[in-house]
């Protein structure tokens, strides 16, 4: 049984869904004066923009998505989407009033048994999930930049040395 405060409203018992409800700034309570919300307006505008600049449509509707919600700055993809908002409306004072939280780098390292157990689930599934697993682990490569490579592979960029080859890509990490 649940406790008190979990009950649907009427509104959601009958089947309207949560996410259908629109922010304005009519809905902001004096309390929370300090909200940031997009003008929803512009977002069509925004996300045009936002392909323009060479940012890739799942990205940038992924911005649209947290920009219909009010700034969360406790999440950082909701503090990304805001700062190209603010710099799609040139909005200079606000994209430098919020800040991203920086990620912390990813301490787990597998232990040799546990990538060559991978190895083995990913060769018992298919010769191709093999090859990728091989060649991230080999090279360093991102999985990004191998399925880029592996769609866009040409015989050419393959050089042949003592025992292996290498394959010149082309590519360079934004760091």
């Amino acid at each position: 049984m649940r406790g008190v405060g979990f009950e649907p409203t009427q509104a959601y018992a009958i089947g309207a869904s949560a996410l259908s409800k629109k922010v304005s700034h009519k809905s902001v309570s004096p309390a929370k004066k300090d909200l940031i919300v997009a003008d929803s307006g512009k977002l069509q505008e925004f996300l045009e923009w936002c392909l323009e600049k060479g940012t890739s449509y799942e990205t940038c509707i992924q911005y649209v998505k947290y920009l219909r919600k009010p700034l969360n700055p406790g999440n950082k993809w909701s503090v990304l989407a805001y700062k190209a908002y603010f710099r799609f409306t040139e909005n200079e004072e606000l994209w430098k009033k919020i800040r991203t939280k920086q990620s912390r780098p990813d301490l787990n390292v597998p232990t040799d048994q546990e990538v060559l157990e991978t190895l083995e689930a990913a060769c018992s599934y298919s010769q191709e999930l093999c090859l990728v697993y091989k060649v991230l682990i080999e090279s360093g490569a991102r999985l990004s930049e191998i399925v880029k490579m592996l769609k866009e592979f040409d015989p050419g960029n393959l050089k042949k040395h003592n025992g292996f080859y290498t394959y010149t890509s082309g590519y360079f990490r934004r760091i």
